[in-house]
């Protein structure tokens, strides 16, 4: 009985809990966004600053005991909270049009033994989020985005 309550938390696949969060609403998840970027834009405002503001947020990663032996996965409580995405390795870019979700995609092997993810187009109807890209383009990303502030 011990072993099989122990099971039921921890044995779990990462993609199982995004399911869950169905309690609150993509909306709130915008809405709590929305009061972050409207308490940090607040705060630049004492500070006279013109530059325009994006803010980042970085999912935590999965972490392992030993090589094949991840530790259980418990997202980051603040990007929980502002997209309701429990994925590792996932970023969250907001600025003052859009919110943007960098996913990590998921290997073959990955899916074999963690399951497989949902669709960017879920994922984005889950979060509320404007945008859902692969990680693998987050780097260019923030370059552009520094080329155009002409950082």
């Amino acid at each position: 009985m011990l072993g099989r309550a122990m099971l039921g938390r921890r044995g779990f696949s990462l993609g199982a809990p995004l399911r869950q969060v169905a309690a609150v609403t993509s909306e709130e998840f915008s809405v709590r966004r929305a009061r972050l970027m409207e308490s940090l834009r607040r705060e630049k405002a004492k500070s006279n600053d013109s530059a325009s503001l994006t803010a980042v947020l970085k999912g935590r990663q999965k972490t392992f005991s030993a090589p094949d032996v991840p530790h259980p996965f418990r997202q980051c409580s603040n990007f929980r909270y502002l997209t309701g995405i429990t994925l590792p390795n996932s970023r969250l870019v907001l600025t003052e049009s859009e919110s943007i979700l960098f996913i990590e995609r998921r290997t073959k092997n990955q899916q074999l033994w963690d399951g497989d993810i949902p669709s960017f187009a879920e994922l984005s109807q889950l979060s509320g989020v404007d945008r859902v890209l692969p990680l693998g383009e987050f780097e260019n990303f923030v370059a552009v985005q520094q080329r155009r502030r002409g950082q």
